[in-house]
């Protein structure tokens, strides 16, 4: 009885020093860097979302493959071959060429944060929600545009769940995966803007 009960104190003693090393391991770099392997591993990936800009709710979908990415939505087209942006209004086929900022990545894809986020941003853990891990990003030059990022993982999957933008200006996005799965692997040429299956109506070459 008396050994019964010595060790179930040791055992007792022995979850009590690891669990708190297990919850001290979940940080907000740990999270970060779990999301970014995500990606990494996946190599290429599908995901569609729901973005909300101001009172605007728009669907869409985006395929990403290392620093390249392709958004669509109703109205917008985005390619970004990791050098060259290019976006185009669906409506009025017109198409920005751009060389793009950090700020501007992230208005067209907030998950380009992930890339870079320990150089360009200090990171500090929220309080969890349910099932999820949330991280707040503050970018570390002050003329970035950027106020702060908050960023949510699922907590048992580690897929990203959402990323929120508040920009300087006042100006918020809000993205939500609604799917985020690996696909097979898109040629290059996929990741920038063609304008024989595209006919645009202007380019603007901005860079």
């Amino acid at each position: 009885m008396k050994h019964n009960l010595i060790s179930r104190l040791a055992a007792a003693m022995l979850l009590l020093c690891v669990i708190p090393q297990a919850f001290a391991a979940v940080t907000a770099a740990s999270i970060m860097d779990g999301l970014r392997a995500k990606f990494a591993t996946s190599k290429n990936v599908e995901i569609l979302f729901t973005l909300r800009n101001g009172s605007e709710n728009v669907t869409g979908s985006a395929y990403a493959s290392g620093a390249c990415f392709f958004f669509e939505t109703p109205q917008l087209n985005v390619w970004y071959d990791g050098k060259t942006q290019w976006a185009m209004m669906r409506g009025t086929g017109e198409v920005n060429i751009t060389e793009p900022t950090a700020e501007e990545l992230a208005s067209t894809n907030p998950f380009a944060i992930l890339s870079d986020y320990s150089r360009s941003y200090k990171t500090r853990r929220l309080a969890d929600s349910v099932g999820m891990h949330r991280v707040e990003l503050t970018p570390i030059a002050k003329n970035s545009g950027i106020s702060k990022i908050i960023v949510s993982a699922s907590i048992k999957t580690g897929n990203p769940d959402a990323v929120s933008v508040v920009f300087t200006d006042g100006r918020t996005i809000n993205l939500k995966v609604d799917s985020f799965k690996t696909v097979p692997a898109k040629p290059a040429a996929f990741y920038r803007y063609d304008k024989k299956k595209y006919p645009a109506t202007d380019i603007i070459d901005l860079r």
